[in-house]
């Protein structure tokens, strides 16, 4: 029905399809199951940026959480970076409710659409304070990062050389090369 908005409410209530829905500003939105190249480069960061932020004790990162801003506005990003702050202030039982300091999407090709201009403009709408765009063909980074709290989103900046390494003023240090994020190599276990 045109112009009827879901609440967070009707999103729990939907049966489990294994497949992402999300809301924003009451609309519905739903893609399909990631496939194993969006999964890997999800467990490639995944990797690098846990090991960044355990060995510097930054704060957490988690994958697919439950951000819930109110209740018009649920979202799973693929990956957040919460500060020590935020993490200090969370309830461990209840889902996210405080804008994560970093964002990151992994494209699909349903999703890289949606990813790339309705979630851009929640998460600078919600106050995060950078969101990474990984676009897995052509194995791209697009960084948008604010410069002053409450400025919108910079950039983006767009990295593409596999050399080049993403560094970010939120993981002091964080130093994430292209090469490693996009890496489908098969690894032996030690």
């Amino acid at each position: 029905m045109p112009g009827v908005k879901l609440t967070y409410d009707d999103l729990v209530r939907m049966p489990e399809d294994g497949l992402r829905h999300e809301l924003i500003d009451g609309e519905h939105y739903v893609t399909p199951r990631p496939r194993p190249r969006h999964q890997r480069v999800v467990s490639n960061l995944h990797h690098a940026l846990e090991n960044h932020v355990r060995a510097h004790d930054f704060g957490w990162i988690f994958t697919e959480p439950g951000l819930v801003m109110d209740t018009l506005n649920a979202v799973s990003p693929d990956l957040i970076f919460l500060t020590n702050e935020q993490v200090g202030q969370m309830d461990m039982d209840a889902d996210i409710s405080a804008a994560p300091a970093l964002a990151i999407e992994v494209s699909s090709p349903s999703s890289w659409r949606y990813d790339q201009t309705i979630k851009l403009a929640f998460y600078e709408a919600i106050g995060v304070a950078e969101y990474w765009f990984i676009d897995v063909m052509p194995s791209t980074v697009s960084i948008y990062r604010r410069m002053a709290t409450g400025q919108p989103f910079a950039g983006p900046t767009v990295l593409r050389d596999q050399g080049t390494a993403v560094t970010s003023p939120i993981l002091p240090g964080l130093q994430l090369r292209l090469s490693d994020i996009f890496d489908m190599r098969r690894r032996r276990r030690a």
